[in-house]
């Protein structure tokens, strides 16, 4: 029988600590939160008072890098916890894409684990996209 894994060895994405404010967005409403870390797959920001979101609910993501590099996604929360929320990313332009890896690759310094996890996150979209959907 195996050993459960710990959250670090189920990770396939590397994340990076990151300090930025972050605009979180649902309809007309909008949160500010602090960037914690961001990896290819999500962010994880600090809690912003008064803020309504719980898990499986999307929220647009704008993470402003200078005045006109915005990183824009469309995440899902996967948790909720008393200071932090997590986001998985659910859509992203391709220029915001293209932003992101550009940050990663800039503080992990390594083209091979960048493409090993590109290669990562499209293998594990498209086994989502095929995966049989059930109505619960």
């Amino acid at each position: 029988m195996s050993q459960p894994q710990s959250p670090d060895e189920r990770r396939h994405f590397t994340r990076i600590p990151f300090d930025a404010t972050v605009t979180i967005s649902q309809d007309s409403d909008s949160w500010q939160a602090q960037l914690l870390d961001i990896s290819l797959n999500g962010v994880l920001l600090s809690l912003p008072e008064d803020w309504p979101g719980q898990k499986d609910q999307e929220f647009n993501i704008a993470l402003k890098l200078d005045s006109d590099v915005i990183i824009s996604v469309c995440g899902k929360v996967t948790h909720k916890e008393v200071d932090h929320i997590g986001f998985i990313f659910d859509n992203m332009e391709l220029e915001s894409a293209s932003h992101l890896k550009r940050l990663l690759l800039l503080n992990l310094g390594d083209q091979s684990m960048i493409d090993r996890e590109i290669h990562e996150l499209i293998s594990v979209h498209a086994t989502d996209a095929l995966a049989p959907q059930t109505d619960a």
